[in-house]
């Protein structure tokens, strides 16, 4: 682990043609057990100086790796379907997140709206949980199709509801660093000083639940 760095770990990612790209879970028990906690910190630790957003879609357990992943999150989207079952297992994750003082500002929840129109309302969650949610509309069986055939909607149909809640999502996620540049007096009597006002009111804008690098140095994971 001591000779570990970024570009090592890029190794074990797979590129897909969208830009991202995908460290995949082992594919036996066996194979598990070898990913301890000190990978997983180091792992972590070295993403963001090779990509520019990481996603962790930690297990439902809440291990000692799973742990440790939530507690170096910057933010922290727990799905929610529109079912009684559903918001106790919220309120219970909420509870336990608590218990091992994760500040509870950083988590984000999503409802997801696997049935249209059916189940508790976004308001009854919202008043059950006291939290906002942002809603990813239902899209009958394209999500299904989408993972099968390992095709974002989001790239296949961009205009669909659900796809554009997941870029909206995506965006308050994941905020491309912007370098502050000093404003001259030539520039703060020029028509650029809105601009540059915009990009470093961007950059301070906080990403939701990923890390950011400040120099790219392999293709973006968002």
């Amino acid at each position: 682990m001591e000779e570990a760095n970024s570009y090592l770990l890029n190794q074990y990612f797979v590129p897909h043609s969208t830009g991202i790209s995908l460290m995949s879970a082992p594919l036996s028990p066996e194979q598990a057990e070898v990913v301890r906690p000190q990978v997983v910190r180091v792992t972590l630790d070295l993403a963001p100086q090779a990509f520019d957003c990481i996603v962790v879609d930690t297990s439902s357990s809440f291990n000692e790796n799973t742990l440790l992943a939530l507690e170096m999150a910057q933010s922290i989207v727990l799905p929610v379907t529109s079912d009684m079952a559903s918001m106790r297992t919220a309120v219970h994750t909420t509870r336990i997140l608590k218990a091992v003082n994760i500040d509870q500002d950083r988590t984000r929840f999503v409802r997801n709206e696997i049935v249209p129109k059916a189940g508790l309302t976004k308001e009854q969650l919202e008043s059950g949980l006291g939290k906002d949610f942002v809603t990813i509309p239902h899209a009958g069986s394209l999500f299904i199709e989408a993972s099968n055939q390992g095709t974002p909607i989001v790239s296949v149909q961009p205009s669909l509801p659900a796809a554009r809640a997941i870029i909206d999502l995506a965006r308050t996620l994941c905020v491309v660093e912007v370098a502050e540049v000093p404003l001259t007096p030539a520039l703060a009597g020029s028509g650029l000083k809105g601009r540059l006002d915009r990009l470093q009111r961007l950059r301070r804008t906080k990403g939701h639940g990923l890390k950011r690098k400040k120099e790219r140095t392999a293709p973006s994971a968002r």
